[in-house]
């Protein structure tokens, strides 16, 4: 039979020869901050993908719609449709949600304003 100084022996030994992260508290602890780290991340990257999704739906609203008459929604619509126009698409108004940035690297391509 084994002795409780040799069984406690042997699982030092046993301890020593396995990889710390074969350790079963280490492993789930690293596993627990490796899913607090992607559920950080995946809500990040929904919070910078919905205002995208939203504005894109306002830009294609039918004609009439109350939100679609908004003025600020109107210039956004004319932004993003040059952004669609195959004569333009490779040369300007890249970002559809922020046009800021088109003109602060100078893509931005303004149209006439046709509406009244």
């Amino acid at each position: 039979m084994i002795s409780e100084t040799n069984l406690a022996a042997r699982r030092q030994e046993l301890q020593r020869a396995i990889p710390s992260f074969y350790n079963p508290y280490l492993f789930f602890g690293l596993t627990n901050v490796l899913g607090i780290v992607a559920i950080y991340y995946s809500t990040r990257l929904l919070e910078n993908v919905k205002p995208l999704e939203w504005l894109h739906l306002l830009y294609h609203l039918p004609e009439g719609s109350r939100l679609g008459e908004l003025a600020l929604i109107r210039a956004l619509k004319r932004h993003h449709q040059t952004h669609h126009n195959p004569a333009l698409m490779n040369d300007c108004n890249f970002n559809i949600t922020f046009p800021i940035w088109d003109w602060v690297k100078g893509t931005l391509h303004r149209q006439i304003n046709t509406h009244a």
